[in-house]
């Protein structure tokens, strides 16, 4: 068994790798497999599907017992896949066991394949009764299946397989079949479906999601069947990490950065991503390339990067974009990099303003020196004692704030006291001050008591006690506060002050002094916030007491003063904020009750843009600091800072100066050229952007344009619009738009093209008109004029404006302006007007408008209705319209019915009405019929609905209908009747009528007014010669329609038999107006058909009308008009009319081409004649003339002709010329022009036109515009030594050789463009004259052709002037001094004095003077302190000082120590010489200082001094130093044994 089953598997892997389906090109269809033979429960869902294969896709069909089986709620066919088919059964019945059978059929073969299915009803679970009470019957043998083993849900991965498992009982031995989704599966393909040892294995191969689902084991055999269920599933395959993808973001934007030129520039930003973005840098959105010398580009980590912009120039000025990106998109921060030009600022030397006179400190406490420092560059400030710096900062505390220095020396001792040198120093200048520094000793008993725990006597101790207490005091802010105590105690007590309970630090603003029993608190400057309650507090080991009293400080009753103004600032507009955009403003601490900032005297407020900060400065004063974010052009003027008090105010100004950022200008939007008509208004507009606001010129031709009526100049922010009123052909030119700023200037340019004006033209006149009370009146005229004409309208004389019933409308197309009146009353007959005008003039044009009678309207319709055949039928209307309308009748759209035959028409005079009897009606007569109703104001139809049928009933209904007829229940029925719409285009043939032709024409639509439209030609045979008709008719009763059913007489004909049984429904007679009348007789005689007038040949000349005239013998037919064998209609060349029996053809503008055969018929009835046309030459009807025109304008030539359609050609100088943007060639009708655009000097020609045989000729003169000053030269004054610029504008550009300067009738040299330089830009003219000396004054003149222009130009001698003062120096005795200056001028008239001591040149004295260009030099050699002084150079009246300080040298070694080997117990002796007597020089030995003794000695013999160590030892060997301030040399000294 296991054998079989392994080869078994081994076959259904093998198939398994064959493919289900083949591919290949054509294939037959086929079923591949179909469901096993299947038994199902009544009310199960039952599904059938089948596989199949075939290409092209067949097609399927179903089939029950082989009939065609069709879908139904109960049965559904589905096709989920081209290769399967399902049929459905959700609930079968016993009735649906048959056998179904599909059929697959394409191109190439067909295949069928079925399957029995068996419903049965469930069994019924019968009654349990008694054994005893059961009948004997067998019991069948066997037993029911039943599932051991279920198969259970499997889930599985992606192609694995999936295996389910079940084990089944039963006898006989179960069917089983596997179910997937409602589909039976079968034992191929993917599927495996096999026994293994009692089990019942379902394997599905290379899972896929399309197997996930419910499949169903089911298990069947003679006993029952049973059925488990599992699920599929399908597990996720573990994805491929994915790398996670997040876009980039910046963490750290980069920054706007203001920097001065030649500093260094740093954008940092830094942003996140995954994966991590890459970062490019972008100037002015142009990629840096990383090669780019200029910029250097760093990337210390992930998403991290730094641009450097090193030794900055301008035009690293602009927009930096950094931009971050990765897979998942991108991110870019932007910001702005301005460079400053470095600032002039004026350098000058450091200055102290404020040094205090001495510091003084008590032993152990800090010392603070506080000095204030101004120079430019900012100095550095060293302080240094015995000139040694001073930088241990264990000892010293340095500190800087703005321009003030403070030096702290901590724990000062006794030793500390002495000059101290604070030293400021920058490019310009040394600067040195002493302070001195006392130090005030603690005395011994007071060093003995600092600590509480000694005591004078240790018996005696005494809690502290004050015997002397301070009181409440008030003192005024800003004054010296001081409370004083005593307090006894011993051991000495320790003292603690205290305010509102916080201890009180000592400070240099606050004195604690201890003096025996003295205790004092001392604040010099007293402020509102030390306003409290003061205590005292004294301990020692004996005990505590304390005093206590309150200090009230009053504001100052002084008004506020600045300590330090506001100070003009100048910025470029959009900077950040920075030291330029910022004011600071420094108040005295007096009581201050607000201080308010303004700008332009309205106030600022804390903001976005503006951002007010205080803080307490250094020295204790309040600074007030006003910050400006982004400043811009509307934030400069005046800022100031108003500060009040009780006792009054202070006001500090400075001027905000906000460098407008220059952008060269340019034009958002430029001219455009302009056509216009001439004398019409022409605007030109440009936008323009650009910092300062650009200026803008207006330029016509080489002409500046200014304001005045005609010509409006109008500026809307960046929009400059130019407008003129009232053009004239001089106007066309080009126009030009100049922009001019300091940042540069641009132009743009365009033309203005004129068209030349022309009076309005009738060239279709209105006609007059005549309508019917509250008719509809159109009157319409062509009219053409350059420009377009405005035409107005007026009845009466009274004008007309547009309303409900006036509509004025016009169509520029055609030139075709229209006036219609709706609702026309009486009161509106009268003279139209029309009046059409232009800047050219005016004309008139007129019509007669006559309101009068009514147009045709139908009172009462026909009715539509139904007779036997055989029969008589009638219709009858009633019509209303003045004049009396006349009324015809008609079938169709061709046949007109007359009088005669079987038709009798005719009017009742005494009803009105108008009937139409037709006898011996026929199948044929069924229709539509139409009756008409005309008079002069137009026309009016109505239809009538005639059915014949043969059915009395039908008729007796149609009878019926008569009664009470309504006018507005007919037209209601009729578009109810179901059959009207078959009638209306039934057509038939007429006896004894014109046939229309075989070719099918559209019916007219009913119920509607249409225009006449000429019919096309028809046959009408001849009729015979009429003979009388007589129609008797009997007397008609006026009844109600409701006696309608008593016998009528009929109406007869003496020409048709009279039958009585052959009689239709006849209308009874109305019998009011007839009662006295038995009989009446209508007598028709027959019309002959024939022309009575024929047409005649016509001659006319060309460009004339030709008018054919004929008459009918029959009034208002249709006739058809043929030109050349070629039926015309109604059109602008051709115009038909008809008048009764008169018809009327005009040609118009006949051309030669036009003569030919014309004719005229009806029917077959036909005249003809010829036209005959003779030419005509085209002439001039207005010739050339001469025309002048200005130099850079268009000359316009102008002709008409009397032919609208002959060509013109144009010559110039007998050479004929085409359209061009040079030469423009018009025509509109007879009219022709030729402009010649932008002629110059030279230009002048003979221009000639030519239409026909005739031409006409004239000259073109070109006129040269001479240039004249538009704005002259001006006076000038200007000093020596100066540059000044003479300068003036013309009105046209001048050519560089016509220009001539000169300067006191003297021609300038141009060549020496040292000192001479003209420019000849455009119009305008500049001499700029360099290096100006007294001999240039005098008048200066420019010479254009024969115009000029003078001014006056005056020179004044310059002044003597300091370009660069003398400045302070500083130096040290014994050396060099050098002082400089320089002038404006050059000059040896300077003196030099020191202390009003005039100085010479001296070798000898070691002073040297001397002078190169405008630099003036004095040198002083070997300086000593007797030279300090002040320095003073005096050049023509000026002057300019500057201190000199020689600084004493302090001491130095001349000599120093020397190394020394002496013999223990010897004398040993260390010698060394000085620069300077001091008094004492301190000496150490392996730096530790020798104590002055028996043994040890410092001897002094003038400059040198002497170390004296008797009786040497070992331990006296060292290292020995001899020192003087911080002057030092050292020596070894040895000692040798004995």
């Amino acid at each position: 068994m296991g054998t079989s089953v392994s080869k078994l598997m081994c076959n259904r892997l093998e198939r398994r790798k064959t493919p289900l389906f083949k591919s290949r090109r054509d294939a037959p269809a086929r079923i591949l497999t179909k469901p096993e033979p299947l038994t199902v429960l009544e009310g199960e869902p039952l599904v059938l599907t089948f596989t199949l294969e075939g290409l092209p896709q067949p097609t399927v069909e179903w089939f029950v017992e082989g009939s065609a089986l069709l879908p139904d709620d109960n049965h559904t066919i589905e096709q989920p896949t081209q290769q399967e088919v399902t049929l459905k059964i959700p609930k079968p019945e016993v009735s649906d066991s048959a056998n179904y059978s599909v059929t697959v059929t394409n191109e190439t073969g067909s295949d069928t394949a079925s399957v029995e299915v068996t419903v049965i009803k469930p069994a019924v679970e019968e009654e349990i009764t008694p054994d005893y009470e059961k009948p004997e019957e067998s019991k069948p043998v066997g037993q029911a299946p039943e599932f051991l083993l279920s198969i259970k849900t499997q889930t599985v991965l992606p192609g694995e397989t999936a295996d389910f498992v079940c084990e089944v009982t039963g006898e006989p031995s179960p069917h089983l079949s596997w179910v997937y989704n409602g589909r039976v599966l079968e034992d191929e393909g993917r599927y495996m479906i096999f026994e293994e040892e009692g089990l019942h294995h379902l394997e599905v191969y290379e899972v896929c999601p399309e197997d996930v689902g419910e499949y169903t084991v089911t298990a069947q055999n003679d006993h029952g069947q049973v059925a488990c269920s599992a699920e599929l599933q399908l597990k996720e395959l573990p994805e491929e990490k994915k790398p996670e993808l997040q876009a980039p973001k910046f963490i750290v934007a980069i920054e706007t950065v203001e920097a001065t030129e030649g500093e260094t520039a740093t954008f940092t930003c830094k942003a996140t991503g995954k994966p991590s973005p890459e970062l490019l840098w972008y100037k002015n959105d142009k990629l840096i390339a990383p090669e780019d010398s200029q910029f250097t580009m760093t990337y210390p980590g992930e998403g991290e990067s730094s641009l450097v912009v090193v030794d900055l120039r301008p035009e690293h000025d602009g927009t930096y974009t950094c931009e971050a990106k990765n897979e998942a998109g991108s991110v870019k921060c932007k910001a702005e990099l301005f460079v400053d030009e470095k600032p002039q600022e004026k350098n000058e030397a450091p200055e102290f303003i404020k040094v205090p006179e001495k510091v003084t400190a008590r032993e152990h406490d800090n010392a603070k020196f506080l000095v204030k420092v101004i120079g430019q560059p900012k100095p550095s400030v060293t302080w240094l004692r015995d000139n040694q710096p001073l930088q241990d900062t264990d000892l010293y505390h340095l500190e800087t704030f703005e321009d003030n220095y403070c030096f702290e020396i901590k724990d000062t001792e006794m030793e500390d006291a002495g000059p101290y040198t604070c030293v400021a120093e920058n490019t310009e200048g040394k600067v040195s001050v002493n302070i001195p520094l006392v130090v005030n000793a603690i005395p011994r008993d007071e060093r003995l008591s600092e600590s509480p725990l000694v005591l004078k006597t240790q018996e005696e101790t005494t809690p502290p006690k004050f015997i002397e207490t301070f009181k409440d005091i008030s003192v005024i802010e800003g004054d010296t506060l001081t409370l004083t105590c005593r307090v006894t105690g011993l051991p000495r007590p320790e003292i603690t002050w205290f305010r509102n309970d916080e201890e009180i630090e000592k400070g240099p603003s606050i004195v604690m002094k201890h003096e025996e029993e003295t205790v004092k608190l001392k604040i010099p400057a007293t402020t509102m916030e030390q306003d409290g309650l003061y205590r005292c507090v004294a301990t020692n080991s004996a005990g505590t007491d304390s005093c206590e009293a309150r200090v009230d400080v009053q504001g100052k009753t002084e008004a506020p003063v600045f300590t330090r103004p506001l100070n003009n600032r100048e910025v470029r507009e959009g900077r950040p904020p920075s030291q330029r955009s910022t004011g600071k403003v420094t108040l005295l601490r007096y009581h201050i009750i607000g201080v308010k900032l303004y700008l332009n005297d309205q106030p600022i407020e804390t903001g976005v843009h503006f951002k007010l900060e205080q803080r307490k400065g250094l020295t204790g004063d309040m600074v007030h600091n006003l910050s400006i974010d982004v400043t811009q052009v509307k934030d400069a003027g005046t800022v100031k800072a108003v500060a009040t008090n009780k006792a009054g105010e202070a006001t500090s100004e400075a001027r905000l100066d906000v460098e407008e950022k220059k952008e060269v200008p340019k034009f958002i939007k430029k001219m455009e050229t302009i056509e216009t008509v001439e004398n019409n208004p022409a605007s030109f507009s440009v936008v323009v952007s650009g910092k300062p606001k650009p200026h803008v010129t207006w330029i016509r031709g080489d002409e500046e344009l200014t304001a005045s009526d005609n010509i409006i100049m109008e500026v809307d922010d960046q929009t400059h619009t130019l407008t003129i009123n009232k053009v004239s052909l001089d106007d066309a030119k080009v126009f030009t738009a100049r922009a001019k700023n300091p940042a540069g200037q641009v132009a743009c340019n365009a033309r203005l093209k004129i068209v030349p004006g022309k009076k309005p033209t009738f060239v279709r006149k209105m006609s007059d008109a005549l309508v019917p009370e509250h008719g509809t009146a159109k009157f319409d005229c062509k009219v053409t004029g350059t420009p377009a004409p405005q035409v107005t309208w007026s009845i009466n004389d009274k004008e007309l404006e547009p309303s409900d019933n006036i509509v004025m409308d016009f169509s520029r197309k055609d030139s075709l302006y229209s006036l219609t009146i709706k609702d026309a009353t009486p009161d509106l007959a009268g003279e139209v007007k029309a009046v059409a005008s232009n800047s050219g003039g005016e004309v008139l044009c007129t019509a007669l408008l006559d309101v009068r009678g009514k147009a045709p309207t139908f009172v009462e319709a026909p009715v539509k209705c139904t007779v036997l055949e055989g029969y008589t039928a009638e219709f009858r209307c009633v019509v209303d319209g003045q004049p009396a309308p006349t009324v015809a009748w008609s079938k169709g759209k061709w046949m007109k019915i007359q009088d005669g035959g079987r038709y009798t028409v005719t009017a009742d005079l005494n009803t009105g009405e108008h009937i139409l009897q037709m006898r011996d009606i026929k199948n044929k007569d069924a229709g539509t019929y139409t009756v008409t109703a005309s008079n002069e104001h137009g026309s009016e139809q109505v239809p009538a609905t005639l059915m014949v049928t043969d059915k009395m009933e039908e008729m007796t209904d149609w009878k019926s209908q008569l009664k009470h007829r309504e006018a507005t229940e007919m037209a209601e029925e009729d578009e109810e009747a179901p059959w009207q719409v078959d009638l209306r285009h039934v057509e038939v043939e007429e006896q004894k009528s014109p046939s229309p032709e075989e070719e099918k024409r559209a019916s007219p639509p009913e119920f509607q007014r249409t225009p006449y439209v000429p019919f096309q030609k028809r046959e009408r045979p001849e009729l015979e010669e009429g003979e009388t008709l007589t129609f008797e008719m009997a007397p008609r009763e006026r009844e109600e329609l409701e006696q309608f059913q008593r016998a009528a007489a009929p109406l007869t004909a003496a020409a048709v038999p009279e039958d009585e049984d052959s009689l239709g429904y006849t209308r009874p007679v109305k019998p009011v107006e007839l009662a006295e009348t038995d009989e009446q007789a209508f007598i028709r005689q027959k019309a002959k058909w024939q022309w009575t007038v024929p047409l005649q040949d016509q001659a006319v000349k060309e460009r004339e009308t030709a008018k054919f005239q004929c008459d009918f013998s029959v009034p208002n037919v249709r006739v058809d008009w043929t030109v050349a064998g070629e039926i015309v209609e109604s059109s602008p060349k051709y115009a038909i009319q008809s008048d009764q029996h008169t018809h009327t053809l005009l040609v118009t503008k006949c051309r030669p081409k036009d003569a030919t055969q014309v004719s005229c018929s009806y029917g077959d009835i036909s005249t003809e004649a010829n036209l005959v046309v003779q030419p005509v030459p085209a002439e001039f009807t207005i010739t050339l003339e001469d025309t002048a025109a200005k130099e850079g304008t268009d000359a316009v030539f102008t002709c008409s002709t009397d032919d609208d359609e002959a060509p013109v050609q144009w010559f110039v100088n007998g050479q004929p010329i085409s359209p061009s943007d040079r030469y423009r060639i018009t025509s509109d009708g007879t009219d022709h022009t030729l402009t010649i655009a932008d002629v110059q000097p030279g230009e002048d020609c003979e221009v000639t036109v030519v239409v026909g045989d005739n031409k006409s000729s004239a000259k073109l003169t070109v006129q040269e515009i001479e240039a004249d000053f538009l704005v002259p030269l001006k006076d000038q004054t200007a000093k020596e030594n100066s540059t000044v610029e003479f300068e003036c504008t013309l009105s046209i550009p001048a050519k560089p050789e016509k220009v001539r300067w000169v300067i006191d009738g003297k021609e300038v040299d141009t060549s020496d463009r040292s000192r001479y330089e003209t420019v000849v830009d455009k119009e305008k003219l500049k001499l700029i004259i360099h290096t100006v000396s007294m001999e240039d004054a005098g008048e200066v003149t420019v010479k254009v052709g024969d115009k000029d222009s003078s001014a006056k130009l005056t020179v004044e001698e310059l002044e003597a002037e300091f370009t660069v003062p003398l400045s302070d120096q500083t130096v040290p005795e014994a050396s060099n001094v050098e002082f400089s200056c320089e002038l404006n001028i050059d000059t040896d008239d300077v003196a030099w004095f020191l202390d009003e001591d005039k100085l010479s040149p001296s070798p000898k004295d070691g002073i040297d003077i001397s002078k190169q260009g405008l630099q003036h030099r004095l040198s002083i050699e070997d300086v000593s302190p007797d030279d300090t002084g002040v320095v003073k150079v005096v050049a023509k009246g000026k002057s300019s000082e500057a201190k000199l300080v020689v600084e004493e040298l302090g001491p130095d070694f001349a000599v120093p120590l020397k190394d020394l080997t002496v013999i223990e117990k010897a004398t040993a002796e260390m010698v060394c010489e000085l620069t300077k007597d001091v008094d004492k020089v301190r000496w150490f030995v392996d730096d530790i200082e020798l104590p002055e003794g028996d043994r040890i000695q410092f001897l002094k013999d003038g400059l040198k001094h002497k170390l004296v160590i008797k009786d040497a030892c070992i331990d006296d060997e060292g290292v020995v130093t001899a020192q003087i301030g911080d002057k030092k040399c050292t020596a070894s000294l040895f000692v040798q044994g004995t």
